[in-house]
């Protein structure tokens, strides 16, 4: 691939200065596969097997990434895959999330493909909720089966050298509860390594 990074603005007090500021990027990779076609299994580019009529044409579907981030810590974002053989979308996902410089994060993620039967929403959300307690929550939503794929559900208490958490999973065929204990620095008592 080739990456082709630039600056749009210069730094007003130092115009000679680089921009270390990122508001945006656009992605755009294909693979070729150079084997014989007919032994390859593909996958597109969320490891999806794709169906075995596609197995016989050595370009990959076009992924393209745009990426924008308006404010420090908020991104905005849209992926596509496009079958240049077939010259149709395969898959769509947009989304956007906010990162604080804290520890909090709020993402959301909406995904729809047609030719694998997806529907799908992604959340997830992390945040401090007292002074030594945190939260957390993943959820995997399917609109088109109607269910619920994960969901992750936890609190951690924080202390200077340990923390206690208490985390629920589910799945559609498990649900399963978890007390986690974490010690920190028993390894390097006094400043050496045992």
């Amino acid at each position: 691939g080739i990456d082709n990074f630039f600056s749009l603005f210069k730094n007003a007090s130092d115009p000679d200065a680089e921009s270390t500021v990122e508001y945006g990027y656009l992605k755009i990779k294909q693979s070729y596969y150079m084997g014989d076609v007919r032994q390859k299994t593909i996958f597109d580019t969320n490891n999806n097997l794709l169906p075995p009529d596609e197995t016989d044409k050595p370009l990959s579907p076009m992924d393209f990434k745009l990426g924008i981030k308006p404010l420090p810590g908020l991104n905005i974002r849209y992926q596509t895959d496009w079958d240049v053989y077939k010259q149709d979308f395969i898959l769509h996902s947009f989304g956007g999330g906010y990162r604080g410089s804290d520890g909090t994060l709020f993402d959301l993620d909406y995904q729809y493909s047609n030719l694998l039967n997806i529907e799908q929403i992604n959340f997830h959300a992390k945040s401090k909720l007292f002074y030594n307690l945190r939260g957390e929550i993943l959820l995997s939503k399917s609109l088109s089966a109607s269910t619920t794929n994960e969901q992750d559900i936890s609190l951690t208490y924080v202390a200077p050298c340990w923390s206690v958490e208490l985390r629920s999973t589910y799945t559609p065929t498990d649900t399963a509860f978890y007390l986690i204990f974490n010690l920190a620095n028993i390894s390097t008592p006094m400043g050496m390594a045992l």
